[in-house]
């Protein structure tokens, strides 16, 4: 093997690399190299598809169910600790490879399977807890924490909304009104707030529409983005149905104070009175609707548990294939 002006020369009757028309079999006559493909080591093959999926899998339990209701400090305890710990192996792995790059040599490669495998373990790691912490969030926030809220509250069957005050009903979770009981959509108003507030009182049909106004206005039927704001139409939950007289809590604290302006500018306009507002879904069967919660809550984390595995084997795949590239030795 003869050096000319910086190059390497394979001696002998061919000097054509493999891949531009040389030998194909990785032998170049003469020059005594083989052209060998790397050895895979399934240690860290198995390490690097199952460990960053499992610590999703759990992460993502732990966030979306009940120990994120009961412990949340607990989960984020445990979620800063996954964190860290795969944040150390990370960085020793990448100072351990950044060495072995900086001092190779000519004549003598290292082997950075090891350190590289490592540092794709780490870094897959902090990459499924920083997912599983995302996805775990929404999905306790949109599903399972209305689910638990509801389900801790009472259920009550048979309420005149025409004679009961709000104050009766404080733990109310889910109600079921008295027969004829509707919305009385004339006195829907909608407030803004970067997302549209309707509401609309929950009255019985003697009184749906009349100018004689209830002496108070207490349960009302809520949603987002469900009216234009500016006319009366509101259109939010089951509000068509003539089978719809029950209702299911709003608990949405960040949405509660919005919906309160909401009454208050109904009072205004329509010169009504609403001394103890409660909020709820307007829907056939409350029941139905609830483990719909528990429902959506369960299929999301389904979903994401069969999509993270197939994300981290497209992955672990890549990497294998790059780390077994061939290479030529004596």
């Amino acid at each position: 093997m003869n050096a000319q002006k910086g190059g390497i020369y394979f001696g002998g009757g061919s000097n054509s690399l493999p891949g531009a028309g040389g030998d194909f079999a990785g032998r170049f006559s003469g020059a005594g190299f083989v052209l060998r493909r790397r050895r895979l080591n399934l240690v860290p093959i198995c390490l690097g598809l199952f460990l960053p999926w499992v610590i999703f899998c759990l992460t993502l339990t732990m966030l979306s169910f009940w120990m994120q209701y009961k412990f949340p400090g607990l989960c984020l305890m445990v979620v800063i600790a996954i964190a860290c710990v795969g944040g150390l192996i990370c960085m020793q792995s990448a100072y351990t490879l950044i060495r072995m790059l900086t001092n190779d040599s000519v004549s003598e490669e290292p082997d950075r399977e090891g350190p590289s495998w490592m540092l794709f373990i780490s870094a897959s790691v902090l990459v499924a807890l920083l997912c599983a912490v995302c996805l775990g969030t929404r999905n306790f926030w949109n599903n399972m924490q209305p689910y638990y809220d509801v389900k801790g509250l009472g259920t009550y069957v048979g309420v005149d909304p025409s004679k009961m005050r709000g104050q009766e009903l404080m733990d109310a979770g889910q109600v079921t009104f008295k027969g004829g009981s509707r919305l009385d959509l004339a006195r829907s108003v909608g407030f803004r707030n970067e997302d549209l507030f309707c509401v609309a009182p929950i009255t019985s049909r003697i009184v749906a529409g009349s100018r004689t106004p209830l002496e108070s206005y207490d349960f009302w039927a809520v949603g987002k983005n469900c009216c234009s704001g500016n006319v009366a139409d509101f259109r939010c939950g089951q509000y068509s149905s003539k089978r719809a007289h029950a209702g299911v809590r709003m608990v949405r604290d960040d949405d509660r104070a919005f919906y309160r302006l909401a009454v208050q500018q109904a009072q205004s306009a329509f010169n009504i009175k609403a001394v103890h507002p409660l909020f709820f879904h307007w829907v056939e069967e409350p029941n139905a609707e609830i483990e719909g919660y528990r429902l959506n809550g369960y299929r999301f984390v389904l979903i994401g548990i069969f999509g993270y595995f197939t994300f981290q084997l497209f992955f672990v795949m890549l990497i294998a294939l790059f780390l077994s590239r061939k290479k030529l030795t004596p």
